[in-house]
């Protein structure tokens, strides 16, 4: 995630939930948010961005007013992945930048968790991955974004 954002420059930035994880470190845009679907009281670490209660599908944000989002593992959550990516689409600048990271159903993870996933329904084992969550594979992500124009 580091080296994806470096050198991305502006001066708006937004993480949309998963803050156990700073994706904005490495950046150095002045302004950085932290959005998050739920409180989120951190433990003993301190969270240097400003801290956003909402719902990823309607951002507090004014219309082409951020230069980055990054998505860490937001869209395998969403219980609306499509209007997450709307409202992304909405709230960021034209050649605005947007990072989305995510487990890939095809790789070794995605095929243990649907092993996983199997073996509970024969009822012994555990899932290696958390239960929530779909994972989105990178066709399907493609197409979404080529629709978004993102």
């Amino acid at each position: 995630m580091d080296a994806a954002v470096a050198d991305i420059f502006g001066y708006h930035a937004l993480q949309l939930g998963l803050p156990e994880l700073d994706g904005l470190q490495a950046n150095r845009m002045p302004h950085q948010w932290l959005a998050t679907e739920t409180l989120y009281v951190p433990d003993d670490r301190v969270v240097k961005q400003a801290a956003v209660l909402c719902d990823f599908s309607a951002l507090p944000f004014a219309p082409a007013s951020l230069d980055l989002v990054i998505l860490p593992h937001t869209l395998e959550f969403s219980a609306d992945p499509h209007a997450t990516l709307r409202e992304v689409e909405r709230v960021l600048v034209p050649e605005g930048r947007v990072v989305i990271c995510g487990f890939n159903p095809a790789s070794l993870w995605g095929l243990q968790q649907r092993r996983g996933h199997l073996y509970r329904r024969m009822g012994f084992g555990r899932l290696f991955l958390p239960n929530a969550g779909d994972f989105i594979g990178y066709w399907r992500l493609c197409d979404w974004l080529r629709l978004f124009e993102l």
